[in-house]
């Protein structure tokens, strides 16, 4: 079937704006005749950690999505220029019935009666970084001729920490005690008119706190949060997340895009509530929002300091299970065992030792079981699954790289070599490497030899202006357009700031006109907070293109790891679902790109899903976004 989609747009209210560039930017880009075009952009401001898109409602409408350590994060939908948010109406937030409590660099600033609840985190020193530890604020708000606190408000909070200072008290009596085994911390509170207290918690963003308001007035006459959302009852939670990779699937086979999210640990200190703090596993409801269900599933998280996070069908049953990298210590594994059901299968992995700094799953020889790519210090390991459940896994190649610190960046899939198979870039700022695949097995070339750079913050293969040639984008230094003799030749269009500590770079159609957009972020040095976050839009226009959107089967309705391969115009191409995404440590994006060149007509279409299965289509038009049921 060829036909073009329709694109949809959803409903929301925006309720949070960062602009995404400066003018000063957006002239040196208009000058520069690059083809770009900077927008602004609806992300989050606050210790921004990750960057992606993903098209979880499936209505050919990419979503733009952030992890922000605790703070708030992102979760937009829409054309450049008419962005929603999505976080309040899909109940993305950690405390989904007030969404909100997390942004915690905007507090409200109450001017009506009522008793207000919030989280702030303030700035220290003349670098403006966030304090580690938010504040907790307690404040009853009153006007003259309307007493809604007679006698005062009295309440508690219950925090599971043991680390709890009262900053400030005004008008409010605070009594703090302790106990239990592991430690609980109980705030008992009297606030008068006019009053207001305030704490410090250590650890807020890890176990939640527990409120209860014993006199107070009207319960419509309470408010939670930056935004001042109305209380529902008297007891409630509140609840931060240090959000750190997400991974949008269908989890629970229901035909709905689901998130696993995996949380750090803030520097080890996780530690102290092992068995309390887990990773959270929102399903996709009928209504159109999210439910946590990480209870019951199965996943724990144990002392992990969460990064990445990847749904994949590691062992070829035809189920996503699920990946979470963790910070200086082996990843863990869960194999699915039912819908929304997993069991944990790290063992084997574990004892492969596959520590790194970075990590990538792709299918290097074809046989539709990917294998783990680990990038450590100036080493690759690629490691294969047993051929049984318990069997120990096999390390395949270990490689030695150019990356002269443990530190990668960023791992990126294409097959820039037109061989039909999956080539890989590493990019780091101590050395880039380029892995040519040969018949399955990697073989280390220096990119420099082909024109590509040798350091970056990160890298993404893309082909940028749909001429059939892949080409590369590198942090800072931009596009390195490739040529048909397989050379590369920098260009200096989309290049971004000199001086940062890492990258993120996102190629998708946040158009809808067929050519790949640039979003990224920058994280700056000398110690700013800041992220410096851009949407370039490609004007490009005059090459064909073709985008596929796969639907798979019930275990895996994405299809990631299915193959898609195309010929037009004489020219063969590869490309794999999954390969999209530009993001540190999360996945979401599976639509496969194709530049066509001036060919009208994309002769072939051969599509290898991931049970081996074949779907071969003949004579389609070119300039569509082309979608393939299985």
């Amino acid at each position: 079937m060829n036909r073009k989609r329709r694109y949809l747009r959803r409903a929301g209210l925006l309720v949070t704006l960062v602009l995404a560039s400066t003018p000063a930017t957006a002239a040196a880009a208009a000058a520069n005749g690059d083809g770009f075009s900077p927008r602004s952009i609806p992300i989050a401001g606050g210790r921004l950690f990750d960057l992606g898109v993903s098209d979880y409602d499936r209505n050919g409408v990419f979503e733009i999505f952030s992890a922000n350590h605790k703070f708030l994060g992102t979760l937009t939908t829409g054309r450049p220029g008419a962005w929603r948010n999505l976080i309040g109406p899909a109940g993305f937030s950690p405390t989904p019935e007030y969404p909100g409590f997390e942004d915690l660099l905007n507090p409200p600033v109450p001017n009506s009666p009522g008793l207000f609840i919030w989280a702030e985190s303030r700035t220290k020193g003349e670098t403006g970084n966030p304090e580690k530890d938010p504040f907790v604020h307690v404040l009853a708000r009153d006007v003259a001729g309307l007493p809604l606190f007679p006698d005062g408000a009295q309440g508690t909070l219950t925090v599971p920490s043991p680390k709890v200072s009262v900053v400030s008290d005004d008008g409010a009596e605070v009594e703090i005690s302790q106990g239990g085994d592991p430690i609980r911390t109980r705030i008992e509170f009297t606030i008068e008119e006019q009053g207001e207290f305030v704490l410090k918690v250590r650890k807020v963003d890890l176990p939640p706190i527990e409120v209860e308001i014993e006199q107070a007035p009207a319960i419509v006459n309470t408010f939670i949060g930056a935004y001042e959302a109305q209380a529902r009852s008297r007891s409630f939670t509140l609840r931060l997340a240090d959000r750190h990779g997400l991974a949008w699937a269908d989890l629970n086979r229901d035909s709905r895009t689901d998130a696993f999210i995996v949380r750090g640990g803030l520097g080890g200190g996780i530690a102290q509530f092992v068995g309390r703090v887990d990773d959270e596993l929102l399903l996709s409801t009928e209504e159109g929002g999210f439910a946590d269900s990480i209870g019951g599933s199965g996943l724990r998280k144990s002392g992990c300091r969460g990064r990445h996070a990847a749904a994949i069908d590691y062992n070829g049953d035809g189920n996503l299970d699920l990946f979470s990298s963790c910070k200086g210590a082996s990843p863990k594994l869960y194999r699915a065992k039912g819908p929304g059901k997993f069991r944990p299968a790290s063992r084997q992995l574990n004892r492969s030792r596959a520590v790194g700094s970075s990590y990538e799953w792709a299918d290097l020889d074809g046989d539709r079981r990917p294998e783990l790519l680990v990038a450590g210090k100036r080493r690759l390991s690629v490691l294969e699954p047993g051929n049984s459940p318990g069997s120990k896994w096999r390390v395949t190649q270990t490689l030695a790289t150019l990356n002269r610190s443990f530190i990668v960046q960023s791992f990126s899939v294409a097959d820039f070599d037109r061989d039909g198979d999956p080539d890989v870039f590493m990019g780091a700022p101590s050395g880039n490497t380029l892995l040519v695949n040969e018949e399955g097995r990697l073989r280390v070339v220096d990119p420099g030899r082909l024109g590509l750079p040798r350091r970056g913050l990160g890298a993404n293969w893309v082909d940028f202006d749909n001429d059939g040639l892949i080409d590369l984008h590198s942090m800072p230094s931009g596009l390195y357009r490739q040529s048909e003799g397989g050379r590369f030749k920098r260009t200096g269009f989309a290049s971004s700031a000199s001086k940062a500590l890492w990258g993120i770079g996102n190629w998708f159609d946040a158009d809808g006109d067929g050519y790949r957009d640039l979003l990224y972020a920058n994280r700056l040095t000398g110690g700013d907070p800041r992220v410096a976050t851009r949407l370039l839009v490609n004007n490009r226009s005059g090459n064909r293109w073709l985008a596929v959107d796969l639907r798979g089967s019930r275990g895996n309705a994405e299809a990631i790891g299915a193959r898609v391969r195309i010929e037009a115009a004489g020219r063969a191409q590869t490309g794999w679902v999954g390969q999209s995404d530009g993001s540190r440590y999360s996945q979401g994006h599976y639509r496969v790109y194709f530049g066509l060149g001036n060919a009208p007509v994309v002769d072939s279409v051969s599509v290898v899903w991931p049970d081996g299965r074949r779907t071969e289509m003949r004579d389609v038009e070119a300039d569509q976004v082309l979608e393939i049921a299985r």
